[in-house]
Formats: C-alpha cells, structure tokens, sequence
C-alpha cells in the first residue's frame, strides 16, 4: 500500500508522517523561507539529518520558546518531539503537528551494594577536637 505522503512526497512534515506518539528531533536550524503555493515567506526549523522541515506557526512557537528560551538563536542542538493531533481551522476539525519537551528519563536507581554511604567520622575530623572530655 502506498499513502500520500510516500506518493506525494513533501518538504515539510505533516502530521499524516508522524507516529501517534511522536518523534525526537535536534534542531539544526531555523531559517526564513518562502513556502506553499502563495510564495509566503515563514520561519521552518530544519533537523539534523532530516530533509523535512516543519513550518513553525505561532502556537508551536510560543511552545518550543517555552522549553528552550525566546530567543532562537539559542534554539539549534535543542531536542524537541513533534506529534500528530487536531485542531479547529475554519470551523473544521484538521490534522496539524504540535510540539513538546521530550520526556526526560527517570533517574537510575544504584544497584544493589553500590550505594555510596556516608563515611563515618574519624578521629582527625574536624569534629574530634569539639569532644567535651
């Protein structure tokens, strides 16, 4: 079976090429181009060793700036999961890509007997000398 977007490919993602739960991306750039078929000149972030970009509007702006700071300058080298979901265009619910953090891995637990202790005091601490005897 062949989709759309294997039959019509694009330089840009859209939210059909995305897994359900999301993909990672590094960011390589962020430049200003002109896209679709109006010639519009608009902001599309480019990823490391990806040949699709994504168009970037306002909202998915606002929420990269939120994680990654407002200035984009500083936005290149971030990671960012871009995910398929809908929302309300024109009185039509669509399909469009929204961003987010990635989820950060939980911390690893120290295997069992490698769990550094607290050394106990000895007599050349600091504290020997506060003995009251």
């Amino acid at each position: 079976m062949v989709t759309k977007s294997q039959a019509f490919p694009s330089k840009l993602w859209k939210a059909d090429d995305l897994p359900e739960g999301g993909k990672v991306f590094k960011i390589e750039s962020l430049d200003q181009e002109e896209v679709g078929t109006d010639k519009k000149s608009k902001y599309v972030l480019h990823f490391v060793k990806q040949d699709k970009g994504l168009v970037l509007n306002p909202t998915n702006w606002d929420l990269i700036a939120a994680f990654l700071g407002a200035d984009s300058d500083n936005w290149p080298g971030g990671l960012i999961v871009l995910y398929p979901t809908e929302t309300t265009f024109g009185g039509k619910t669509v399909p469009c890509i929204r961003v987010r953090r990635p989820r950060e891995e939980a911390p690893t637990k120290p295997k069992p007997g490698t769990e550094q202790r607290a050394s106990k005091p000895t007599p050349d601490d600091d504290m020997a000398d506060e003995v009251p005897f």
